[in-house]
């Protein structure tokens, strides 16, 4: 175990060094003071992660960051002295059937009764099995990487906002790193930290690979791409129509970027929806009676409809309520814990927020209407999946994370902030 934190103070200094010294990390308009100050902030949050899912929420099989970390210390010790083995785990081709069987029965959440060689509980899995190669089973370990990979992915995010915006790299900054609820779940070893990751650099390699068409930026493309698929499928399907409108403007560079927009967004919607219509329904139906199961048998407190939609026009009915669900729910009328008042607080603020660009107006240019087209596409599609598929308000206020940096772009790309007295001075 002196060996372990021996590894997590070299992993560490590391990481300050390459904060330090990595042209990646040379942002125009931020200091490495700044920089530092966002990595704390991540592995802070990724400690107080650990702190409550230990002494708070105390059931361990249930908690999120340790039941994947224990069915990768299960694999890690059932595959030893047996390094083959392991390599099944960590790349889903599956040579030795009989063996991977048994020791998937000692597993809790490997299985996910999918015969896909990939899942988002896998994915997390095989980064701890990875991790365990040097951690010796030390949690800590594994939260400074996965706040490393998140603090990466967030400045990844910074930099891609930063090549069609023109809001203050310092406010992009306080979006990604001081937003209560997104630093806070996206550090620490969870789903998200992982999806931040694979967010940032496959829409940073996208943009890279738009303008020079090199193998090196289609193999990052592809890589991160991946990355994103195998962790969460539908956040890649959401971010087609706004990534393939600005793929098309930069080719023929539209003069009428809204009906542009509005003609590609509506295309693709209804191409896709045209042709999956049923299976779509299915799928939002079926999700949502396994969260609506799930509250019941854990008696959640905090499910907010226990029905199913009848047909694909009752859904479609509810997509308005669904989205404004995905972003401004819990409210401060359903109050039920510290947790909850913290989401509720920073879900008012959300909404206060709408009168920025009421009171301080800008006109927009070419470079901010893109990365605001782009965000409100993503931000429909996505609170429009989150809100149809999942009636329990405490898994909503994690599956949003991915949205909120998309919609206070949004919010802040017409709003003219050197009229905000208090925010001049960040300018």
């Amino acid at each position: 175990m002196v060996l372990s934190y021996f590894i997590f103070i070299l992993v560490l200094l590391c990481t300050l060094l390459l904060i330090k010294k990595w042209s990646f990390l040379d942002i125009p308009g931020l200091s490495k003071k700044w920089l530092y100050l966002g990595f704390s902030i991540k592995l802070f949050m990724g400690f107080a992660i650990w702190f409550i899912y230990t002494y708070y929420y105390t059931d361990r099989a249930t908690a999120d960051i340790y039941k994947y970390f224990d069915d990768a210390q299960v694999i890690f010790k059932a595959t030893q002295n047996e390094l083959l083995l392991r390599l099944q785990f960590l790349t889903g081709v599956i040579f030795d059937e009989e063996s991977y069987i048994q020791i998937v029965k000692n597993t809790q959440h490997w299985d996910r009764n999918t015969n896909e060689a990939f899942n988002d509980n896998r994915s997390i899995i095989r980064i701890n099995l990875l991790i365990l190669s040097i951690s010796n089973g030390l949690f800590h370990l594994h939260t400074l990487v996965f706040s490393v990979l998140s603090f990466l992915g967030s400045i990844a995010l910074l930099k891609f906002f930063k090549k069609y915006s023109s809001i203050s790299t310092k406010i992009l900054f306080l979006i990604l790193f001081f937003v209560p609820s997104i630093v806070f779940w996206n550090s620490g070893v969870l789903k998200e930290a992982w999806l931040f990751f694979c967010l940032g650099f496959s829409l940073l390699s996208f943009h890279n690979l738009m303008l020079k068409q090199s193998f090196y930026n289609l193999i990052q493309f592809f890589v991160f791409g991946f990355g994103l698929y195998f962790i969460k499928p539908y956040i890649l399907i959401c971010l087609v129509p706004g990534l393939l409108f600005i793929r098309l403007d930069y080719l023929f560079n539209w003069k009428r970027k809204i009906l542009s927009f509005g003609l590609t967004f509506i295309g693709i919607i209804a191409l896709a929806f045209g042709n999956y219509a049923e299976k779509f329904f299915e799928i939002i139906n079926s999700k949502r009676s396994d969260f609506i199961e799930l509250a019941k048998s854990t008696n959640a407190n905090s499910l907010i409809s226990d029905t199913t939609y009848d047909s694909i026009l009752e859904m479609l009915f509810h997509t308005p309520t669904a989205i404004f669900t995905s972003i401004f729910r819990p409210g401060i009328w359903e109050i039920s814990g510290l947790f909850s008042l913290i989401s509720a607080v920073e879900n008012t603020v959300l909404l206060l927020l709408l009168v920025l660009p009421v009171r301080y107006f800008k006109k927009l240019n070419d470079k901010d209407l893109n990365i605001l087209l782009f965000s409100i596409s993503f931000v429909i599609l996505l609170g429009t999946l989150i809100g149809l598929s999942t009636p329990i308000l405490g898994a909503i206020v994690r599956y949003k994370i991915p949205l909120l940096p998309f919609y206070l772009i949004a919010i802040l790309s017409f709003t003219d902030l050197k009229r905000i007295p208090f925010i001049q001075k960040l300018l």
